[in-house]
């Protein structure tokens, strides 16, 4: 987009899709044994506001077709995100972010969740 402005993605469909982190781990009925088939993606805005300082935000999806889930599996999972990642020289880097994520689930309530993480991160 620019040079300090940064805009990736990804999408994804298909079945049985575990191995490429998508089904939010269902890849098989294990009462039917029939595939299941799942839709998702993710999308990231990166801000390089100097340089050594990063800001980012973002929002992802997960969600398998629930007519193919056993009852209790996670129907469909959404988060979205900001956080900033800041690199201090002589290697050493430090990050934050807040996420919101909330899960759905077949025949559950829905879950949702507030988390803050703080990283540190020495490059030698």
């Amino acid at each position: 987009m620019t040079d300090a402005l940064t805009f990736r993605s990804e999408a994804w469909w298909g079945a049985n899709l575990g191995d490429f982190r998508g089904g939010i781990g269902s890849t098989i009925n294990t009462t039917t044994g029939q595939e299941v088939h799942a839709v998702g993606g993710w999308a990231e805005l990166v801000w390089q506001a100097n340089d050594a300082t990063r800001l980012y935000a973002g929002a992802a999806t997960d969600n398998p077709d629930g007519g193919e889930l056993a009852t209790g599996r996670a129907n469909e999972n959404f988060t979205a995100y900001v956080g900033t990642r800041h690199q201090w020289g002589s290697g050493l880097i430090t990050a934050f972010d807040a996420l919101y994520w909330e899960t759905h689930w077949k025949d559950l309530p829905l879950g949702n969740a507030l988390r803050f993480n703080l990283y540190f991160q020495y490059n030698f």
